[in-house]
């Protein structure tokens, strides 16, 4: 059981259809149960977040970036569902369902908007992903001690795996007027108080070279 150290397994029990003592043949099917493939061992993988903790005003909207890791090579398909217990807070993956190559690394983003009237304080969010694998069929050779019966192709279902990460989710409250005006006049002047430094500092070279020049012409 331990070659080769990863594998795969599931199964299955079959109930021979009965025999009509009178004709001897059988009465009907047989029926066959089979569980779920398992993997040995269980695949493992992560959700991660970038930032951990967002930062938003109520009324804005946020983009962050969400990294799936996963240590199977069998490229499972993976659902991603975004929750939190906040009002007027909503989340979005923008693109679910993703299938993860056999390198095991997907990526996508989460869309978080807050409404105006969302109040300020710290939530948690929450990020649950399940991994789910192809379905696969199975030939399953049905034998008895007295003969073979042949074989049976069945589609088998994989044993999904859940996994959940978290995230907090800072929210301050709309900026009013006043700060609104002051964050405008910030961003307005910061790049003219660039410019203007960079005219001074020009206009001061060029002083300093005439002076400079003037002084070897007078010697």
């Amino acid at each position: 059981m331990l070659t080769p150290e990863k594998y795969k397994l599931f199964f299955y029990a079959y109930a021979k259809a009965p025999i009509d003592p009178h004709t001897g043949e059988e009465k009907g099917s047989g029926i066959l149960d089979a569980v779920r493939w398992a993997y040995v061992p269980p695949p493992e993988f992560t959700i991660t977040t970038e930032p951990k903790q967002v930062d938003m005003r109520a009324g804005d909207e946020e983009e962050i970036f969400v990294q799936i890791n996963s240590t199977t090579g069998l490229q499972p398909v993976v659902n991603l569902t975004p929750s939190i217990q906040a009002k007027n807070v909503s989340m979005e993956i923008t693109d679910n369902n993703l299938s993860l190559p056999s390198f095991g690394i997907a990526t996508t983003h989460l869309k978080i908007k807050t409404d105006e009237n969302t109040g300020s304080a710290l939530h948690r969010f929450f990020l649950t992903g399940n991994l789910s694998f192809p379905m696969e069929k199975f030939t399953i050779p049905i034998n008895t001690p007295a003969e073979t019966l042949g074989n049976i192709s069945i589609p088998i279902d994989s044993k999904n795996v859940l996994k959940q990460t978290s995230g907090l989710l800072n929210l301050q409250p709309a900026f009013t007027l006043s700060e609104q005006f002051r964050q405008w006049i910030s961003e307005w002047f910061n790049p003219i108080s660039s410019v203007v430094l960079t005219l001074v500092s020009v206009a001061t070279g060029i002083v300093g070279f005439g002076i400079g020049s003037k002084s070897k012409r007078g010697k």
